[in-house]
């Protein structure tokens, strides 16, 4: 059965989210592993923006408002309504413990942390919503006969109030992170990647093809996230590898950064 519009955009809103979230981990932490501030100064004050403006007014919004409408349809209504308030004022908070930390000039691993604690709480937030949450919300929205054009129109009003062509002008502002991001890290001769989320059977591949791109390139470091240790295996068997200058950190329960660095010349 295919989802109405309004399932959809939420989450495509989410698949946009994590786009921004990749972009300040992968910032946050190679800051961190690197000892380059321009890496975190560069993107996080567009994604404080983002965060303000398509998260907080516009996608947030979206869902308390449609917890409102829906919620006190549901079997789980209360457990909705509840999710779409204190949830989300407890992300919020942990972003502005994360800016805190960033306006006290902490450049080390308080802020690469809470970086991911708060990439953690965020992932696991939309996890639960897409298995969960807006399942109950279509549920309850088809037994109480609420008509999608209605939900349609209520969230078409969201975004007409936050200005024209708002969704180009967030999905500029994602990109103008990521190439930030890309840019500044370039110019110390580093790639950066994050698997943390990327399937096991695929990950190993994604972190071969990276090193593959790094070795013609020439580039001489990779910053790698990952949700477990660091991938020992490919230090084994990869020779261009220095592990003299091999780190690794963990940073929250699931998150750790890894700096590989390669030799000079070697393919």
């Amino acid at each position: 059965m295919k989802n109405p519009k309004w399932l959809d955009a939420l989450f495509d809103e989410h698949r946009i989210i994590r786009r921004a979230l990749n972009t300040l981990l992968l910032s946050a932490s190679s800051t961190y592993i690197l000892g380059e501030r321009e890496l975190i100064e560069q993107v996080l004050p567009l994604y404080k923006e983002f965060e303000d403006v398509f998260i907080g007014s516009y996608h947030y919004r979206k869902e308390e408002t449609l917890a409102v409408l829906i919620g006190p349809l549901a079997t789980n209504g209360y457990r909705m309504r509840k999710v779409f308030t204190e949830c989300h004022i407890i992300l919020r908070d942990m972003f502005k413990d994360l800016i805190i930390a960033y306006d006290l000039g902490d450049w080390e691993r308080d802020l690469a942390s809470r970086a991911a604690i708060y990439y953690e709480a965020m992932e696991d937030h939309m996890e639960d919503e897409e298995k969960t949450v807006f399942t109950g919300f279509l549920d309850a929205a088809s037994r109480a006969g609420i008509n999608d054009q209605v939900i349609d129109q209520m969230f078409k009003e969201i975004e007409e109030s936050l200005g024209g062509r708002f969704r180009e002008r967030m999905l500029g502002l994602v990109s103008r992170m990521e190439e930030k991001l890309l840019d500044t890290i370039q110019k110390s001769n580093t790639a950066a990647i994050n698997v943390a989320n990327v399937k096991l059977c695929e990950r190993h591949m994604m972190v071969k093809e990276t090193i593959r791109k790094i070795k013609d390139s020439g580039m001489s470091r990779l910053v790698l996230i990952n949700d477990r240790e660091p991938v020992y295996e490919l230090l084994r068997i990869e020779g261009c590898f220095d592990r003299s200058l091999f780190r690794a950190k963990q940073l929250s329960e699931k998150i750790w950064v890894s700096m590989i660095a390669f030799k000079d010349g070697c393919k």
